[in-house]
């Protein structure tokens, strides 16, 4: 290997694959970051964790990562290690017996509440200044768009369009979302992973509309089949971020003078891949100032009566999307007389995931995934707990 070469390459300087440079590094590793800084970042690291809706959700949330971890006392320890890096307090932390204590709230409703830290948007950009500094002094980072991974016999070589600018033994892939074309150019295979999720994202001008909601807890989340509340920001705003031909409505916590809040409504159907196809055959035939308008509403939504939902997702989806919201007005957990904006396609889970089973591993040697990448478990905490998972995994893999 040339000069370059380190014991593990990490890309993605977001919570993944900070906390995984974080590990690998105290355990005496070298370690290089390469990561492509977002225009609107200003060359900071964080990846997309100022776009993520600020909260540090602690257990129930992201139970997936449970056996992943071997175990919720495993778990729980990762859990607080990340939120030490982060400088994180964990208040109010929720252990096993609160895993399986879901309220009723009718014969079919249920809610489960998660304690989150919340930060508001200054906190965020100081938890990014902080990790960023303390990650620059541990390893190596690069600032660089990568076009090819290739496997070698002595490890990986990871290259941007002017040649290789690292060589490592062993690859954590925590680029997110965006990992994903770059693996399958190197040849990893996509997993089934959680299915996909497809729904709205509703934003309320008078917050006030969803306090009841926002009383359960800051990302309460409630249950109805297969049907769920999504990521309730309160206050929070509005953003849409592209995805293939298409844009999809996020929401972040905003500033407490902000009015509006949202949450997004989401169902999982099943058959990923080609429920996807359906979504997106149907809205590039469709001009994105038509569903990206969103004009204001008021009453429970019907979704049979928009034929671009029926298009895009199918009645079967309409039906239960329009029932949840029924749900959600008789528990007196929203208030449909509201103003209100529907905000169209939410997908979740649409990306390619590549985790084997309860593991970070992937179908190549010495080539490990994490966060949204692997598929476990989402949300800002689970990414930097995924990234610490991972990197303990490869530490493992290495020593065989």
């Amino acid at each position: 290997m040339s000069e370059k070469a380190v014991d593990y390459i990490v890309l993605g300087a977001g919570l993944a694959g900070i906390n995984a440079a974080q590990v690998l590094a105290e355990a005496g590793k070298s370690v290089t970051v390469i990561d492509e800084s977002l225009p609107q970042a200003n060359g900071a690291l964080g990846g997309f964790t100022r776009f993520s809706g600020a909260k540090f959700s602690l257990l129930p949330a992201g139970q997936g990562l449970i056996p992943v971890a071997g175990g919720l006392d495993k778990l729980d320890q990762q859990i607080g290690l990340a939120l030490s890096f982060c400088e994180l307090s964990a208040r109010g932390v929720t252990r096993s017996a609160d895993l399986h204590g879901d309220e009723r709230l009718s014969s079919e409703a249920t809610i489960r509440t998660y304690e989150s830290i919340v930060l508001s948007p200054r906190e965020i950009e100081h938890l990014i200044e902080t990790i960023s500094k303390k990650i620059r002094k541990l390893a190596r980072v690069l600032d660089a768009k990568i076009v090819d991974l290739k496997h070698t016999r002595t490890g990986w070589v990871v290259s941007d369009r002017l040649g290789s600018v690292a060589t490592g033994r062993v690859l954590i892939a925590a680029g997110g979302r965006a990992a994903g074309s770059l693996l399958k150019v190197a040849g990893v295979s996509p997993q089934e992973g959680k299915g996909l999720d497809v729904g709205v994202r509703l934003e309320f001008l008078d917050r006030r509309a969803v306090q009841k909601l926002r009383a359960r807890g800051p990302d309460a989340k409630v249950l109805l089949g297969d049907t769920r509340t999504f990521c309730l920001n309160h206050p929070g705003t509005i953003f849409r971020y592209p995805f293939q031909e298409i844009s999809i409505p996020g929401g972040i916590v905003a500033d407490e003078g902000e009015p509006h809040a949202n949450f997004g409504i989401l169902t999982r159907v099943k058959g990923k891949a080609a429920a996807l196809n359906r979504a997106l055959n149907s809205l590039k035939a469709v001009p994105q100032a038509e569903y990206e308008q969103a004009p204001i509403v008021m009453g429970i939504p019907s979704f049979f009566e928009l034929p671009i939902i029926r298009s895009a997702y199918g009645d079967p989806v309409a039906q239960r999307l329009t029932v949840f919201a029924e749900t959600l007005g008789a528990l007196g957990l929203v208030d449909w007389s509201k103003e209100h904006r529907i905000h169209f396609p939410l997908l979740d889970w649409h990306w390619d995931v590549f985790a084997i089973g309860d593991t970070h591993r992937t179908d190549h040697p010495d080539l490990f995934v994490a966060g949204d990448a692997a598929g476990h478990a989402r949300g800002l905490l689970q990414a930097a707990v995924s990234g610490r998972l991972a990197a303990l995994e490869a530490l493992d893999y290495a020593s065989v």
